[in-house]
């Protein structure tokens, strides 16, 4: 579909030791750090994630066994600075459905 992308790789491990933080939260902001990082260099001003209503879901669900507080259930932000996330009110399976009507391959 001749679209440009990069990869970085990151040593998630080593994050964790550093600053004491489980895997998924050291995961996390090195994956942040990673797309601010990307975004400077091409002097783009939106950071445009997939997360979707399953992900939005997931996120309210786990923060509730965590045992946050009615402030802490909001879920993900549509926007917090400049990362933006346009999927967020659409299911998965919507979406894998839009790429299977087009016929485009899902790899995962």
């Amino acid at each position: 579909m001749n679209i440009e992308f990069s990869v970085k790789s990151v040593d998630v491990k080593a994050h964790v030791k550093e600053h004491g933080i489980n895997k998924q939260e050291a995961a996390r902001e090195l994956r942040y750090k990673a797309f601010y990082e990307a975004a400077q260099e091409i002097r783009a001003d939106k950071i445009a994630l997939a997360h979707n209503a399953d992900d939005q879901a997931e996120t309210v669900f786990m923060r509730l066994i965590r045992g946050a507080g009615a402030s802490g259930l909001c879920g993900i932000p549509v926007k917090r600075g400049p990362v933006i996330r346009p999927l967020i009110e659409i299911e998965r399976r919507e979406i894998e459905s839009f790429f299977r009507k087009r016929k485009y391959l899902l790899c995962c």
